[in-house]
């Protein structure tokens, strides 16, 4: 079941922090995620109301393998490398 709802609960930057990205949860600190501006206008109030949660985490409707490499580019700010085997 999927709600969507304005989540006021203030979160630490430097707590963890989950988010539900194509069905799969990922961990990280808010304040990584922040750095995307659709990330951040969609955990700040910019949203509010139009944001869906699932489980009580927010929820993206993408590809969590794509979302794995924005990910870390968004905690070391080295773009992904793609190869082929």
């Amino acid at each position: 079941m999927i709600l969507c709802f304005y989540l006021s609960t203030a979160t630490s930057m430097t707590e963890p922090f989950m988010i539900n990205v194509g069905g799969r949860s990922f961990t990280t600190l808010k304040s990584t995620l922040e750095q995307s501006p659709f990330l951040n206008a969609m955990l700040s109030n910019q949203w509010a109301g139009s944001t869906c949660y699932v489980h009580g985490m927010p929820f993206v409707d993408r590809s969590a393998l794509l979302f794995e490499h924005i990910l870390d580019f968004l905690r070391s700010s080295v773009p992904p490398i793609f190869w082929t085997r």
